[in-house]
């Protein structure tokens, strides 16, 4: 079934969704290796031994290091050299594919992309999970990984996506110190954590406007124009025809004429190419998505009901909730960095020893959580 899916999947994005830029072999050639995580990892899963994935955490931890150091280096002294500020993060498989000999230039100096950035942003609250469970030098070294691929976050301007690195911050800081204050239970903590967003909500024209002041004074445009259009969108003013909004609203209305099939049976389809999610709704309808639904719970049989016994579930439901958001607002089915962190997260802190320093009910006096061990 899993193979059926792998096979499926490519095929109903490049006629349905019109991913894929019009070259079939080469899509579907790259699509099938999208879901190859997820069918790795829920082989593992079902297997049940650890040969299958021995060393895999310590060489994603490494490549997500190395990579991000690499990323920071060149964005600081990008703009001295062939104007790397500009073009660094374009797509590798969009505008670098074009250009051979620049594709070459970033793959030699590792240059992470897009698909790299919002990986990062799906790991952050997987390397918290590891700064809370792990102690000494290993807490160091999680909380030094965090640190450095929330400062290539920011160089990169992808304004989006420090969005979601803040939202993520907070939440993991609040539910940490609720359940160091309350001794609350992980769940419960995280859930009084989405309390103060609430305010954060209602002042959202005031705290729009001190970030874009704040990018301003930083000399960062590309952050401070897009927040300046998300804040005109809040006060109900105009935006102009690039903004994602317009996109959006393409796709949404598309959707909206014919709710159940979608275009499949119109010879024209009206798609935003902004987001993965509003495409397949107006391309495939509410009947075509549940079918995607199915897939995509096929390829990834049996993660979700392991991670349930990890100590630590509420941050991987924080990770799928952020997961959904960026299918939601962006595209992620050319993304095979975010699919590989997604399906590594699931796997991989479900099957932690996992400890917290403060105990709550249901938890040993020492605040040693229930093993969950293979």
């Amino acid at each position: 079934m899993q193979a059926i899916c792998v096979i499926a999947f490519p095929l109903i994005l490049f006629f349905f969704a019109d991913r894929g830029g019009g070259d079939l072999p080469g899509f579907f050639v790259r699509n099938a290796m999208l879901w190859f995580p997820l069918v790795f990892f829920s082989y593992a899963q079902r297997k049940s031994d650890s040969q299958i994935y021995k060393g895999v955490k310590t060489l994603l931890l490494v490549v997500l290091g190395i990579t991000a150091l690499t990323t920071i280096g060149w964005l600081i002294i990008g703009p001295k050299y062939e104007n790397l500020w500009d073009q660094t993060y374009c797509r590798l498989l969009g505008n670098g594919a074009q250009d051979p000999e620049k594709l070459k230039l970033y793959m030699r100096r590792n240059i992470a992309g897009y698909d790299f950035i919002y990986a990062s942003v799906l790991a952050l609250p997987m390397l918290w999970v590891g700064i809370e469970t792990h102690h000494g030098w290993k807490r160091a070294g999680y909380s030094f990984l965090l640190l450095i691929l929330l400062v290539m976050i920011v160089l990169s301007e992808y304004t989006y996506a420090m969005l979601y690195s803040a939202l993520i911050l907070v939440i993991v800081l609040l539910t940490s110190a609720i359940r160091r204050l309350f001794r609350l239970r992980p769940g419960t903590s995280m859930l009084l954590s989405l309390l103060p967003l609430v305010v954060m909500f209602l002042l959202r024209i005031p705290l729009l406007q001190l970030a874009i002041r704040i990018f301003t004074a930083l000399d960062m445009a590309v952050p401070a124009g897009n927040l300046t259009k998300l804040l005109q969108m809040f006060q109900g003013t105009s935006v102009d025809d690039h903004n994602r909004l317009v996109f959006y609203q393409e796709a949404w209305e598309s959707f909206s004429a014919s709710p159940l099939i979608g275009s499949v049976l119109r010879p024209e389809k009206q798609l935003s190419y902004h987001s993965d999610l509003l495409d397949l709704l107006s391309g495939v309808g509410l009947l075509g998505m549940i079918v995607v639904a199915i897939m995509f719970m096929v390829l990834q049989y049996g993660l979700w009901k392991n991670a349930k016994k990890c100590a630590h579930f509420p941050h991987l439901v924080l990770m799928g909730v952020i997961f959904l958001i960026i299918s939601a607002l962006g595209t992620v089915f050319y993304s095979r960095d975010v699919f590989l962190i997604y399906a590594a997260s699931l796997f991989l802190v479900a099957r932690e020893k996992t400890t917290t320093p403060s105990a709550g009910p249901g938890e040993d006096s020492n605040g040693t959580l229930p093993n969950t061990t293979e």
